[in-house]
């Protein structure tokens, strides 16, 4: 009896989630270029729209972001990428053709 119907609910509600994942992909998609979202086929994280959304949030923006903002602060007033590693050397600055 109850078994049953609460193992229905967290089924129906994995199945709402599915969808809702698939068509904010589905949109995405069609509304991003494929250099946002890594889709450079129609049928690209189609197979996984879960996992093809947090790639976007995750990976995919953060570095497009980071790269904008180095870009940015590069132009603007030519100060460089500085990188500490924490081995308790000085930090190393990266050249732009390596960024």
């Amino acid at each position: 009896g109850t078994h049953r119907a609460a193992t229905t609910t967290v089924r129906r509600a994995s199945d709402d989630d599915e969808a809702m994942a698939r068509g904010a992909w589905a949109a995405l998609k069609r509304r991003l270029p494929p250099l946002v979202t890594g889709a450079w086929n129609a049928e690209a994280g189609d197979d996984d729209p879960l996992g093809a959304l947090f790639n976007l949030a995750l990976v995919r923006l953060p570095v497009i972001g980071a790269a904008g903002f180095f870009a940015y602060s590069l132009a603007r007033d030519g100060s460089p990428l500085v990188v500490d590693f924490g081995f308790g050397g000085l930090p190393v600055v990266v050249p732009p053709g390596v960024v």
